[in-house]
């Protein structure tokens, strides 16, 4: 009988303050569906988080170097076995007109891909693509300029706008970390191709392990094997800051000895020179006096040469009146030869009558020499 009387207060409880029942009932829903929700949601958050890093592989580890990472680097990253390893190049730079940096990173293959929100990926030199953070700034097309420092390993630090990405190594949008350049806070990134970079070494080195690749980012199995990875890169490469830092003091004592080998070849050469110069200066100072000398021999010959002048003058009148005479006599001559022409076509016809009248003679007296023996002839009979 109670139990029944129990419900009946439960009934008439409702029946008479209805609105009391479904505020109740409303709260106790919303309640439920958001438990439900929370249950929900992570596991979703982790399988999209799970499915981005297996499309884009970001980094396990990533090895950065602020002296760069040479060869000998290189041939330690490259004997660890059941990993690939991809490197790369880095620097920090603020763009014209702001105060916080941007990190410029080189595009990369296989590792830390990017994922492109618009645009696409810069494919040349004078090409770049943005963060989404620096969307509110810059538009496709636009041309972005960056400031460097002298030492900068950017060949060029003007570029156009290509595109905007997601880096799939930096998941949080407004604290990306720290630099170095600027205020020290990175406001956003920036990928452009690896030949922007002037350096004959790499900045940063990507590794992803085979034995993880299947593993989920936040299980234990993931976090102890990457620890474990963790720590044999820390011992494989934990004398490696004083090697490089050793090499590169080597290196830079070797450019020493050159530098100072040029130096003392340039100071030798310079010495020669002094005395060239030396030398050449007694000889410019006995051409000049050579030429002072010249110079007075110029001048005295001077007078001779406004002497032999009035001669050439005076000869040169003589050789004019003589060419005149010449003519004349020229002109008398011609004339002469004339009179001597006429004269011997006179004599030639002279002669030629001499030699008829001779001829005359000759018949005449062969005619009287005849006659004359006729005579004779005549008498003695």
């Amino acid at each position: 009988m109670s139990k029944k009387i129990y419900q009946k207060d439960i009934f008439q409880s409702i029946t008479k303050s209805k609105g009391r029942f479904f505020s109740i009932f409303s709260l106790m829903m919303i309640g439920a569906i958001a438990l439900v929700g929370l249950k929900v949601t992570a596991p979703n958050m982790e399988q999209t988080a799970q499915d981005f890093i297996d499309r884009y592989r970001p980094f396990d580890l990533a090895v950065m170097a602020e002296l760069g990472m040479d060869e000998e680097d290189q041939k330690e990253l490259d004997s660890i076995k059941g990993a690939t390893v991809e490197y790369g190049y880095l620097t920090d730079v603020v763009p014209q007109g702001a105060q916080d940096a941007v990190r410029i990173s080189s595009a990369t293959n296989r590792i830390s891909q990017y994922k492109v929100l618009s645009g696409k990926l810069p494919s040349a030199e004078n090409e770049i693509a943005l963060s989404e953070s620096l969307a509110a700034d810059c538009k496709l097309g636009d041309t972005i300029n960056f400031e460097q420092a002298e030492d900068g390993v950017l060949k060029s630090t003007s570029f156009k706008v290509v595109g905007f990405v997601y880096s799939s190594e930096i998941w949080e949008k407004t604290v990306m970390g720290v630099s170095t350049a600027g205020t020290g806070d990175l406001e956003g990134y920036a990928v452009v191709t690896p030949t922007v970079f002037n350096s004959d070494v790499y900045m940063i080195a990507r590794l992803r392990y085979d034995d993880i690749e299947k593993l989920s980012y936040n299980s234990q199995a993931y976090e102890d094997k990457l620890k474990a990875h963790q720590n044999d890169l820390d011992t494989l490469l934990a004398d490696n800051d004083l090697g490089r830092l050793r090499r590169v003091k080597a290196e830079a004592e070797k450019q020493i000895i050159d530098g100072q080998t040029e130096i003392a070849d340039v100071e030798k050469k310079l010495a020669d020179a002094k005395q060239n110069l030396a030398e050449g200066q007694h000889q410019v100072l006995d051409g000049q006096s050579q030429l002072e000398e010249a110079l007075a021999q110029i001048a005295a010959n001077e007078g001779k040469l406004l002497v032999s002048e009035e001669a050439l003058k005076t000869a040169k009148a003589q050789l004019d009146q003589t060419g005149q005479l010449l003519a004349d006599t020229k002109e008398q001559l011609d004339q002469s030869a004339q009179q001597l022409t006429a004269s011997k076509d006179q004599l030639d016809k002279t002669t030629q009558m001499l030699a008829d009248r001779k001829a005359q003679l000759d018949a005449s007296k062969a005619t009287l020499d005849g006659k004359k023996s006729d005579w004779r002839r005549v008498r003695l009979r």
